[in-house]
């Protein structure tokens, strides 16, 4: 077991060598410990010393212990990775300007907007050449290696920032091709998740053109567990994302991993406006009404987080008509009886979204059935957040709240007290 209050023999002597050196001793004698401090403050120690040298050593001793650690300590692994990227995101007076992770769409576009404005003020240590010739070839080397689940998102992260560095050069690279061998149906899942992160990425990024990506896409890259189809799909266009793909998200829905499923139906919601009417209301909204029928225990957690996106984006586009508007209806109330904690807290939340479009014809059921019972609910923070949305409802059940509000006012918790009052003060009730 390591000493993790004093410092070896070999350690003690790296602390009378200067930053660069000590750093590549502790890497190669260094308990785990200080190999993860090394590699966390390694980006900084880099542009205070910028050398090629130094970079080159430091990458074989990186080298060195991803090659010794693949077995041991994934402590170590985890903030290898991260050590590379940040390589890649160091300016030179050592501050990390990190791209945003990809995610869906939306979110996505806003945070990378914010970060390119950071980066138009900022001087990286090292040079898009450098990142392409020094950085790219040894973060190839290591996702070429991975196999493991559990080490696939951070490796993939750590090619991911090379990426905005690199922009257009990329077809200079190798990485298009491990990617996509890493793809390949032969693969493990460790290895096909890898390939849907880079892709995924590459593709949010626009950095291949439609015909290049329309390429890859019919290589049966498609047909890997791919996490990213949001930035996948908005890449490729319409037409060729409901002939190929919506298919191939369709079945992930019942794919034998609970996570691809999960990930698969916020998928498809996120992607629910970007598919045509048709192919909405035919292949999509059949497989949301199944789901809220039956309310799979995996899929109980994403569902309720997302009930009133899913419920907005049903009613703004004309598809909560009577065959999805009285399903929804009826698995709402289940969902707010859920016995685990953060279920209903979702539903609290989601409160305000759920009375737009059913407001004015179940006022009973939404009052009596719904809202009394989470604004009585055992837990502090659900009354809270039940307190904090009712202003958004006041406009179609303004005329019912003031005894609720009332209630919450004289609430055992001071918070939720204090969120009732200011409902009250800004005479949302009269």
């Amino acid at each position: 077991m390591e000493d993790l209050g004093f410092f070896n023999e070999r350690e003690a002597e790296c602390f009378k060598c200067e930053d660069t050196l000590r750093a590549e001793k502790l890497l190669k004698t260094g308990l785990d410990k200080k190999k993860i401090s090394i590699l966390n403050s390694l980006p900084k120690i880099l542009a205070s010393k910028n050398s090629k040298t130094n970079i080159s050593i430091d990458l074989g001793c990186m080298m060195q212990n991803f090659e010794s650690e693949m077995n041991a300590d994934a402590a170590v692994l985890f903030e290898l990775f991260k050590g590379l990227a940040g390589l890649a995101c160091t300016t030179v007076d050592g501050k990390v300007v990190s791209y945003p992770t990809v995610t869906f769409h939306e979110e996505f576009a806003q945070q990378l907007e914010t970060c390119r404005t950071e980066k138009k003020n900022v001087l990286f240590f090292l040079s898009d050449e450098q990142v392409a010739k020094m950085l790219v070839p040894f973060a190839l080397d290591i996702i070429s290696e991975i196999q493991q689940k559990n080490f696939a998102e951070e490796a993939s992260l750590s090619v991911v920032a090379l990426l905005p560095r690199i922009g257009t050069a990329l077809k200079k690279t190798q990485i298009l091709r491990v990617a996509i061998e890493k793809g390949d149906v032969s693969q493990i899942p460790g290895s096909r998740l890898i390939c849907c992160f880079i892709l995924g990425a590459i593709t949010a990024l626009n950095l291949l053109s439609a015909p290049v990506i329309e390429g890859l896409y019919f290589q049966k890259v498609r047909k890997c567990m791919c996490i990213l189809l949001d930035g996948l799909a908005r890449a490729i266009g319409e037409e060729h994302a409901c002939k190929e793909l919506l298919p191939e998200l369709l079945e992930l829905l019942n794919d034998e991993e609970e996570q691809v499923k999960q990930t698969a139906f916020i998928t498809l919601l996120s992607l629910f406006d970007f598919f045509p009417a048709r192919d909405r209301a035919k292949q999509i909204i059949p497989e949301f009404i199944g789901i809220a029928e039956s309310l799979p225990d995996y899929l109980v957690p994403s569902l309720a987080e997302q009930f009133g996106q899913q419920v907005t984006k049903l009613t703004v586009l004309n598809h909560l008509g009577n065959d999805a508007g009285p399903v929804f209806l009826l698995s709402y109330p289940k969902l707010c009886s859920h016995e685990k904690l953060e279920i209903r807290q979702y539903c609290a939340y989601n409160f305000p979204a759920i009375v737009q479009p059913y407001g004015s014809t179940y006022v009973s059921t939404l009052m009596d059935d719904l809202l009394i019972k989470l604004a009585s609910d055992p837990n502090e923070e659900v009354r809270h957040h039940i307190a904090a949305g009712i202003h958004e409802a006041a406009t179609l059940l303004g005329q019912y709240l003031k005894t609720l509000i009332l209630n919450l006012m004289n609430d055992e918790s001071p918070v939720v007290q204090g969120m009732a009052q200011t409902i009250k003060t800004n005479a949302v009730v009269r």
